[in-house]
């Protein structure tokens, strides 16, 4: 049975999912909804809806003066976050524009007489600054579904939202393919990361180099309660099926949502993948004293009048014009949701994360 907790927070989150979907729509619908539509959706989402009079963005003049719609968007990316790496691994937070103060020895202390000196400590400091940096991507959806108000099409779009916005920024964090680019993006916090060849996908073998990624860190001098391992759910569940020599469960432990590897906690993520072969998969131990992220804001905005490239790696360009082939949204009777998500992280340093390329 359900313990009462468990239910509440689960009501509440599902309350949260079902209100940005509906802003979405109203986004999208620009507000032509029926008052049968309206007496079925929140009073938060009925207040947002009388309050904005445009497309919704965070950094502008109406939706953004709305603090019912920052609320919301925020509880939707901290759902989201629930669900991905960046919820799931608590990394250290820092700030775009501002330099974040690192330390990589700790202080000096000790027990003190009367009238005796107290040691100073002698740190050993370094800083990052964090650049602002911004993921971005559009569904389409058909104009039917935008116009159905029932819980299955606020579902349909709340999980494309959040299954292309949660999977792109965990493959941004550590997909080793990913490097920086000057006014675009960082580079991924496994990239130029300390690299472990994978020997196999053998118990022995497994075992061999996941000893050796945690190596990294013990030889770094890490804190190794700070150190998390992430990993695809399809190469957990490879793990968790290898078995010893003497036929027991080698990672008894481990579980496609996760688990822990000799006490030290596993995460899962279908982002976990590299961009040079989709079999290719990322196994990451990473300390989370030495990896900084600053995640930003939301923001939503629609259109249904729009022309629009179908295709996921577009080749539009506003400043050289490149010539595309384009689909009228209006024409073919489908409306697009764009989003803009503020996220940007660094290494303190190379030793802070080890990684290795597998195919299990």
């Amino acid at each position: 049975m359900e313990r009462l907790g468990d239910l509440t927070t689960r009501m509440a989150k599902t309350e949260v999912a079902k209100d940005f979907a509906s802003v979405c729509r109203f986004i999208a619908k620009g507000r032509a909804d029926t008052e049968e539509e309206l007496r079925h959706v929140s009073p938060r989402v009925q207040r947002i809806r009388k309050t904005a009079v445009a497309a919704g963005t965070l950094g502008g003049t109406t939706w953004g003066d709305d603090v019912s719609w920052q609320e919301l968007t925020r509880e939707w990316l901290t759902l989201l976050s629930s669900r991905t790496l960046l919820g799931k691994v608590p990394f250290r937070k820092g700030a775009v524009n501002t330099r974040t103060l690192l330390e990589d020895s700790p202080g000096s202390a000790s027990w003190v007489a009367e009238g005796a000196g107290i040691p100073l400590s002698r740190l050993s400091l370094d800083v990052v600054q964090l650049l602002p940096s911004k993921i971005a991507g559009m569904c389409v959806f058909t104009t039917e579904l935008m116009d159905t108000a029932n819980p299955a099409s606020l579902d349909a779009i709340n999980r494309a939202m959040s299954n292309t916005i949660g999977r792109y920024s965990d493959q941004a964090l550590v997909n080793p393919d990913i490097a920086a680019v000057a006014g675009k993006n960082p580079a991924s916090l496994t990239n130029g990361a300390i690299q472990v060849a994978s020997a196999g996908s053998a118990e022995a073998q497994v075992t061999a180099n996941i000893k050796s990624l945690l190596q990294v860190h013990v030889d770094a001098g890490a804190d190794l309660m700070d150190v998390y391992v992430c990993m695809h759910p399809n190469t957990a569940l490879h793990l968790s099926q290898l078995l010893t020599a003497g036929n027991i469960r080698a990672y008894p432990n481990l579980g496609v949502r996760g688990g822990e590897i000799w006490g030290v906690p596993v995460v899962t993520s279908v982002g976990a993948v590299c961009s040079g072969s989709p079999t290719e998969k990322v196994i990451a131990a990473i300390n989370t004293s030495g990896a900084i992220v600053a995640d930003g804001d939301l923001e939503i905005s629609a259109s249904n009048r729009a022309l629009v490239q179908m295709d996921d790696a577009t080749t539009q360009n506003a400043a050289t014009g490149t010539a595309t082939d384009v689909v009228s949204l209006f024409q073919t009777g489908a409306t697009a949701v764009k989003f803009i998500r503020g996220l940007t992280f660094a290494r303190s340093h190379t030793n802070a994360v080890s990684y290795m390329r597998v195919t299990y």
